[in-house]
């Protein structure tokens, strides 16, 4: 009876742990299936390494400048053309007010929109600007006119262009138009354009009378009426002179 009695009693005490490991599984669970990211505040974002950073080409010239954080010690200028090469590259040290400048000399001839990359020297985030430099094509549609040959075939972003008239035999020019529909008239472009330029000639007919074979004009008719009323005028005066002659 007694072993009968020890055997019956140990069933409650497996139950509870068996109802024991189960909690402890659901738990786990519950802690492997919420996200990570659910339970914690995302860390704020560092502010960038380099800010107000600009840069300028002109006359061969690249300059740059900028603001760097407090971690940096000297800055890296990288340019570079639309399509990634490296045109040149460049460090500068920063000020103790954590200000950076500098100036790159390098001639651009190939147009193209270039981009100007800072970064801490010794690696971190990239902060780049863009400007657009090069050669750019003028194009002329003379519509049968000769053009000016001061009028460049060529210019760059620092030109200041004027067009001047072009010639055409039996016609007056009537301005240079940005379309070949004639409705934007300009007389050339200032600084700071970029790009291939097309300009159309417009052009105004010259009338002129042109006598029929074997009639003449009204000026010749004109002449001749003259020339034969000085003629009679003459002859006339000529005529009473000779009568009052003694």
């Amino acid at each position: 009876m007694n072993n009968r009695y020890i055997i019956n009693s140990t069933k409650p005490h497996r139950s509870s742990r068996i109802l024991v490991l189960l909690t402890t599984v659901l738990i786990l669970v519950m802690l492997i299936t919420v996200p990570a990211g659910a339970t914690s505040e995302p860390e704020p974002e560092a502010p960038p390494e380099i800010a107000n950073f600009s840069a300028t080409y002109a006359n061969g010239t690249l300059s740059y400048s900028g603001e760097a954080a407090d971690s940096v010690m000297a800055v890296a200028i990288i340019l570079s053309g639309s399509d990634g090469t490296l045109v040149k590259a460049d460090s500068v040290g920063v000020n103790p007010d954590m200000t950076f400048a500098g100036e790159m000399e390098i001639v651009l001839a190939e147009a193209d929109t270039y981009t100007v990359s800072a970064a801490n020297y010794e690696g971190g985030t990239i902060t780049s600007v863009s400007f657009t430099y090069g050669t750019f094509n003028v194009i002329y549609e003379l519509n049968g006119g000769t053009n000016n040959p001061s009028n460049p075939t060529t210019y760059n972003i620092e030109d200041e262009i004027t067009l001047l008239d072009p010639t055409r035999e039996g016609h007056t020019f009537a301005g240079w138009y940005n379309d070949s529909a004639f409705t934007e008239e300009t007389t050339g472009w200032s600084a700071g354009t970029t790009g291939d330029v097309t300009v159309y000639a417009k052009w105004s007919i010259v009338l002129t009378t042109t006598p029929k074979t074997g009639e003449s004009s009204s000026n010749f008719n004109l002449i001749a009426i003259v020339m034969l009323l000085f003629a009679a005028s003459t002859a006339l005066i000529t005529k009473r002179y000779v009568n009052c002659k003694p």
